[in-house]
């Protein structure tokens, strides 16, 4: 599941940014995030505007991941097999310093996992899934079907609105004006 978690999001990527920041141009700051939190997967989308409501930033979250859905249907075994991909290059990154081996394996301890090998157990999963056209196939299909499961059949939604001070008093100022112009009019 995670690993398909990890193939979702890296294939959202760049289509989001795209999407959500230079054609609904919605903000300065426009992206998709993946998150496990001591084994409970997640991800969200990220939009900082100082003209749009959330209201309105979250109908065009919907809009871009309905696009999605119909590129997932459609997906070739190609650009599976690109997605994968790029999540197996970050998988194969060394660790630069200890740290990183450090922060690695002590989430492995926080969730009670103790799988310390688990970047080459997911480099070996990652490799499998695009070995052969049958694997290629069936994993393609299990990743729609995840797909599907997370944005649409089992969603579970949670909205963090903040409203900067200004964008509220602009907000309540259009309202007033709104409501002078109906009641002239």
């Amino acid at each position: 599941m995670e690993l398909y978690h990890q193939v979702v999001f890296q294939m959202m990527d760049e289509p989001a940014y795209d999407f959500l920041r230079t054609k609904e141009q919605l903000g300065y700051l426009a992206y998709s995030s993946s998150f496990n939190f001591r084994g409970v997967l997640g991800g969200g989308f990220v939009i900082q505007s100082s003209k749009k409501t959330p209201e309105f930033m979250l109908q065009k979250v919907q809009e871009f991941l309905f696009l999605m859905k119909a590129q997932s249907d459609n997906l070739s075994d190609e650009d599976f097999k690109k997605g994968v991909t790029a999540v197996l290059a970050t998988k194969r990154q060394v660790d630069m310093n200890l740290d990183s081996v450090r922060s690695r394996m002590y989430s492995d301890v926080v969730t009670h996992n103790y799988m310390f090998d688990r970047k080459e157990r997911e480099i070996k999963i990652l490799e499998d899934m695009i070995s052969d056209q049958e694997h290629i196939s069936e994993s393609k299909e299990q990743m729609k079907q995840y797909f599907n499961d997370l944005f649409f059949n089992n969603v579970k939604l949670l909205t963090l609105q903040m409203l900067a001070d200004k964008f509220k008093e602009q907000q309540e100022k259009e309202s007033v004006h709104s409501q002078h112009s109906d009641a002239s009019g």
